[in-house]
């Protein structure tokens, strides 16, 4: 039996991971702040805030994003990319 792609109708935020791991390891933004060495700490939270409000992103919050949770740049990137595209496949769905 053929198998059959997996095209979901439905996409997972970078945020909600975001929100997702924080809570899971009772850390808060300040924490992610002092994990993103080489950043100050104003701009580090404007990443943050950032992921967390849902605004897209590039692969330098994604490597960012590495460092502070310990999960890869490929896995951020691609988080984003995936939940771009199921917004803009729902999107299509809708109109």
């Amino acid at each position: 039996m053929a198998q059959q792609p997996f095209n979901p109708d439905w996409c997972v935020a970078p945020a909600r991971t975001l929100r997702d791991y924080m809570r899971e390891r009772f850390i808060g933004t300040e924490d992610l702040v002092y994990r993103m060495p080489g950043l100050d700490a104003a701009e580090a939270r404007a990443m943050i805030s950032r992921v967390l409000d849902a605004q897209p992103y590039d692969a330098e919050v994604a490597a960012h994003l590495a460092r502070a949770t310990g999960v890869s740049a490929d896995f951020w990137v691609k988080r984003e990319a995936d939940y771009r595209d199921g917004l803009a496949r729902n999107l299509k769905d809708v109109t």
